[in-house]
């Protein structure tokens, strides 16, 4: 699924405004995890652990997670 090492990621929005959103990688494991089973929080637990990120870091995923909840993208299941 997906290339090995991509370049860019993209989210394309199904419905709605049809966006696309550029991603990094944190935010695509995340946003490709999201089907419902597990929290937000710990969704983000996990991507935070696998690739080793700081308090920064995960204040940046967050941050890319909102925008993404407020265009759209993610919704509360």
């Amino acid at each position: 699924f997906g290339a090995e090492h991509p370049e860019v990621i993209l989210a394309r929005q199904g419905s709605g405004f049809r966006r696309v959103a550029r991603l990094d990688t944190a935010t695509a494991g995340v946003l490709s995890a999201s089907d419902g089973e597990l929290s937000v929080g710990q969704l983000v637990g996990a991507v935070a652990a696998l690739l080793e990120l700081d308090d920064v870091g995960r204040a940046g995923l967050l941050a890319a997670l909102r925008e993404l909840y407020e265009d759209g993208f993610l919704v509360e299941g």
